[in-house]
């Protein structure tokens, strides 16, 4: 099976369904982006792919929301959304500022 598949427009690979284990021993851990805005595509990118896979979000009409769902190491990560080609933080989820002041979601596991 291949596992990746390369996005031309940015040169990151773009997970596929079957490559959502990114640690076998990992926790079970969803991420949700809600909206009421009309989007094409919603990609995660974070620590726990070094920020070089993003991980497709699917679109539940119902909930007005992305979701998907990672199996995760023990850890902090820090990770953003893709919203149509947009990075973008989520306000609803825990937000870490760096040194440097960009940015970005956080979760600890």
């Amino acid at each position: 099976l291949k596992s990746l598949i390369s996005n031309s427009q940015n040169k990151f690979p773009i997970s596929t369904n079957d490559n959502k284990v990114i640690d076998k021993n990992g926790k079970d851990i969803v991420f949700t982006f809600k909206t009421n805005d009309a989007h094409n595509t919603v990609q995660l990118c974070g620590s726990f792919g070094n920020w070089q896979v993003r991980y497709p979000l699917t679109y539940d009409s119902n909930n007005h929301q992305w979701t998907t769902q990672l199996k995760i190491k023990k850890g902090i990560h820090y990770y953003k959304y893709l919203v149509d080609g947009q990075w973008v933080i989520n306000n609803d989820e825990e937000i870490h500022i760096e040194d440097d002041g960009s940015v970005n979601n956080m979760i600890i596991i």
